[in-house]
């Protein structure tokens, strides 16, 4: 029997931890240009991503972009064409575009991946696991301590759904951040709202999110033309309404899911010569739980050659 709603990393579908063998067939068989009946639909795979850039620029320091979005969602899945309007912010620049500040809606710079995704030295289908893979992490249930934390991984169809990952893809989030370059080294400062594990059903307009933001610094340097390096951080809640559960008192304190912060650091490298390419990164990730006493840690990292 296949379970329902179990999923590989970020894109969604039905079946157990591998695909079942009739899908693989309709597959293969589309690919071939025969037709297929599946679920009552004829015809072949349709998977488009489409991207819309608009730029507008207001003399030598204003500079505004919008970018809308046609796919499969966030996380792709089977079903309707659905478009988004995935970044639009406002930057203020000094003339050289060195240093300044944007708001609005853009990619987090916490981590190494947003930076390259989508472009032509980011060759693989998927990002890497750090970016892509759900931990037994749960922003909506409180376990009712260690021992009822470790059980999730007992029932993966209840909660692999809901799990949590290090860092989702490239998080689209509203924030504000500041820019420069101090010698060789370029700076940047953000107030997100929302952390970098954030689903994207957390990544909207909210003025209570933006009173508890997560807070970005991020660094990089190229001291050659060949080698290029990397540092982050990020510090912010990660819990959403709680649904399961209950978030018991600390010292006699109550809290609330704004309470349990989710702490961050990466670093990384890359190296380029010729038509290779070698590519590092590591990132420790701290979380609070609630009714844990500790941090849970765990640490992530990917070499691509």
């Amino acid at each position: 029997m296949w379970a329902v709603d179990r999923w590989a990393g970020l894109v969604g579908g039905e079946g157990a931890d591998s695909v079942p063998a009739n899908w693989m067939t309709a597959c293969a068989d589309c690919h071939t240009q025969q037709d297929v009946e599946q679920e009552g639909r004829v015809g072949e795979i349709l998977a488009h991503r489409l991207r819309l850039f608009a730029d507008v620029f207001l003399g030598d320091r204003v500079y505004a972009l919008v970018e809308a979005r046609s796919d499969r969602g966030h996380a792709p899945s089977r079903g309707s064409i659905r478009a988004r309007i995935e970044q639009a912010y406002l930057r203020v620049a000094d003339g050289a575009g060195s240093m300044g500040v944007q708001a609005g809606r853009f990619a987090s710079p916490f981590g190494a991946y947003a930076l390259r995704h989508g472009t032509v030295v980011d060759p693989f289908l998927r990002p890497p696991l750090v970016y892509d893979y759900r931990t037994i992490m749960n922003r909506s249930h409180a376990p009712v301590g260690g021992a009822g934390f470790l059980t999730w991984q007992d029932w993966p169809e209840l909660f692999r759904l809901p799990g949590t990952l290090p860092v989702w893809d490239v998080p689209y989030q509203w924030g504000a951040m500041v820019f420069g370059r101090l010698g060789p080294v370029d700076l940047r400062a953000a107030a997100m709202n929302s952390a970098p594990s954030s689903a994207p059903d957390a990544w909207g307009l909210s003025s209570e999110r933006l009173e508890h933001p997560s807070w970005v610094v991020g660094a990089r340097m190229k001291p050659s033309a060949s080698i290029e390096l990397g540092a982050s951080y990020d510090r912010g809640p990660w819990l959403e309404e709680i649904t399961a559960g209950t978030i018991q008192p600390a010292g006699g304190m109550a809290r609330s899911r704004w309470d349990f912060n989710q702490e961050l650091v990466s670093a990384d490298v890359s190296f380029a010569r010729g038509p290779m390419m070698l590519r590092g990164e590591v990132i420790l990730d701290r979380w609070e739980v609630p009714n844990i006493t500790s941090r849970l840690t765990e640490v992530g990292y990917d070499a691509e050659v």
